[in-house]
């Protein structure tokens, strides 16, 4: 395969950081009500909708500084600390704009990998990130479903099959992050039915004999996850700042209950209802949810808001947890990208300098 040339590699990138803004571009004029901006504007509360702006901006935060407290326990290579804030945006980013966020982990342990980070530590930090904050989610709608099964049953009953949905997936995926840990030996057993299965296909023959280099995988990746979760100092203050991230973001309803100039209504309430909001949402395969969020809205806020202001509410929710979170993070994003392809092509000039060096040597021997 020929290799492609450093103009090419810019063109490349730059095509790349142009869809990046032309898809964010696209998400937002074609999905939000620009018409009814004015009005939301003239009616909120500015004042609350300003905090629910903070709690979204301290939400991104506390992702980065948690994304980086796992690399710093797994990767203890000084130069890998200040990579946070962009494995964190870049995963809330393509969390918005592909479908079950699955496009966020490749492109984290991708831009790791980048960054020197090899492939079984890059896939064990964005595990135990996923782990962690999965496992925290779930305790908190587990807690809201035991404390308020009569609301759920009352009020929310058409909404029970997708919440329990959502969290018999958060289940599975916290599952097998820590079989891996628990049990690395039924993961090699696992790995070699695989591996034999699918390398009597001929479109997958390429693993056949690959069961070793599956096992390495399996023991670097398994002792990645073990160096976070020894690490307790690391462990515990991740485990805090998650609980008070995910609370920041429950609590946004809240501040656009107040920007809609209610009251009677309090705020463990509204929070219980985002909790629920958020499970219920979490199997729909729509990038971001978009769409689900809304009409789940519409369904568990119903009585708490008054019908005349619903629609008023629904256009500040998408805006603050959405919209706001997808362009502030696409900016991230995009610098992020941008910095790799310039930092590639940097390391590329430099190899052609020390090759150039050593053949000026050679000549003069």
């Amino acid at each position: 395969m020929r290799k492609l040339t450093k103009k090419e590699k810019n063109i490349i990138q730059y095509i790349f950081l142009a869809f990046l803004i032309i898809l964010t571009g696209y998400i937002v004029s074609t999905t939000i009500e620009i018409d009814r901006i004015p009005d939301v504007i003239n009616f909120v509360d500015k004042k609350f909708i300003i905090l629910g702006m903070l709690m979204v901006v301290m939400y991104i935060l506390i992702e980065t500084v948690v994304f980086q407290m796992i690399i710093n326990s797994v990767e203890k290579n000084k130069r890998k600390k200040t990579i946070g804030l962009q494995m964190g945006t870049v995963g809330l980013y393509y969390n918005l704009v592909t479908p079950f966020a699955s496009g966020s982990q490749p492109m984290q342990i991708y831009l790791m990998n980048r960054y020197g980070i090899n492939l079984s530590k890059a896939v064990a930090i964005v595990t135990n990130k996923t782990v962690l904050f999965q496992s925290v989610v779930t305790v908190m709608c587990g807690l809201a479903l035991i404390f308020n099964k009569e609301l759920i049953h009352l009020r929310h009953g058409s909404i029970k099959t997708l919440l329990i949905m959502g969290m018999t997936m958060n289940l599975v995926s916290i599952i097998g992050g820590l079989l891996i840990v628990l049990n690395p030996s039924f993961m090699k057993k696992l790995s070699d039915v695989i591996i034999n299965f699918l390398g009597r296909f001929r479109l997958f023959r390429f693993l056949r004999g690959k069961n070793d280099r599956a096992h390495h995988y399996i023991n670097d990746f398994n002792k990645s996850i073990l160096m976070y979760i020894t690490d307790k100092k690391s462990l515990f203050i991740t485990l805090v700042l998650t609980v008070l991230q995910l609370s920041v973001y429950f609590s946004i309803s809240f501040f656009i209950y107040k920007a809609s100039r209610l009251s009677g209504v309090g705020f463990i309430d509204i929070f219980v209802h985002q909790i629920i909001l958020y499970m219920t949402v979490s199997p729909i395969p729509t990038p971001g949810n978009v769409g689900a969020n809304e009409l789940t809205f519409f369904s568990i806020f119903n009585g708490i808001f008054p019908r005349k202001y619903v629609g008023y509410a629904v256009i500040m929710y998408s805006f603050l947890v959405y919209y706001m979170i997808l362009i502030l993070s696409g900016i991230c994003t995009f610098i992020s990208h941008y910095y790799i392809g310039r930092m590639s092509l940097n390391k590329e000039g430099s190899d052609i300098k020390q090759g150039s060096k050593k053949e000026t040597n050679k000549d003069g021997k």
